[in-house]
């Protein structure tokens, strides 16, 4: 995505001093938006995955910090 970016970039600066036509602006921008998705997607994977590592252990964490925080427990199920 840094590399898409940075294309991004370079084409405003050359679209906006006159050397470049907006096409090419265009053509950062449809390389630099599938690269955001992508890494989006790869963060949201990797939190996901932190969730399943905090859940695996075992239950009992939620009542715990119901306790730690003072809301009334619900019975466990």
């Amino acid at each position: 995505m840094k590399a898409a970016s940075e294309y991004e970039r370079l084409a405003l600066i050359q679209y906006n001093g006159g050397y470049a036509p907006y096409s090419t602006v265009l053509q950062a921008q449809e390389k630099l938006f599938p690269a955001q998705l992508d890494l989006v997607q790869s963060r949201t994977a990797a939190f996901s995955s932190l969730v399943t590592i905090y859940k695996v252990p075992g239950g009992g964490w939620i009542a715990e910090a119901d306790r730690l925080a003072g809301a009334p427990q619900e019975p466990v199920r």
